[in-house]
């Protein structure tokens, strides 16, 4: 299951975000930014859901085959440099670019599975209490001692 790592921050001084960033649709700060015939730009995932072969803002005929990828580097850039806050940490001032890093590696509220669940351990908790969760993990001493029995 794929998770939507937008559900996961919200914005900070959303007020100051500019317009062109913006999706038509949602309102929000664009993701995977798509531009229509008639150079209205939205989200992906919310023209896509809207398009019934008329542009969500103009009524202007358009199919999904005549989206077009946003692909300046300098908006792009923008987008990822707007600022964010998780949800489940409040660590604050975290770049959108950034963010999936943040719940992958670093977040100490995202739910993670032990390091050794390829060895059949299933425990599943929060990044913060792994450490302590690894001190008695019996799956960790058996790679060791396989390990240490190989030859």
């Amino acid at each position: 299951m794929e998770i939507k790592i937008e559900n996961y921050y919200e914005y900070v001084n959303k007020e100051n975000i500019e317009k062109y960033l913006v999706c038509n649709i949602c309102d929000k700060p664009l993701i995977e930014p798509v531009m229509t015939p008639c150079a209205y730009v939205f989200c992906r995932r919310c023209i896509e859901k809207s398009l019934d072969d008329h542009c969500a803002r103009c009524s202007s005929y358009t199919k999904s085959k005549h989206l077009v990828v946003l692909t300046d580097p300098d908006i792009l850039i923008e987008l990822d440099n707007i600022q964010v806050k998780c949800k489940l940490c409040e660590q604050m001032d975290i770049r959108r670019g950034y963010f999936q890093n943040h719940i992958y590696e670093i977040c100490p509220k995202a739910i993670i599975t032990c390091s050794n669940n390829e060895n059949n351990c299933s425990w599943i908790g929060l990044r913060e209490e792994l450490s302590t969760h690894l001190t008695t993990c019996s799956y960790q001493s058996s790679t060791l001692d396989s390990q240490s029995n190989c030859s």
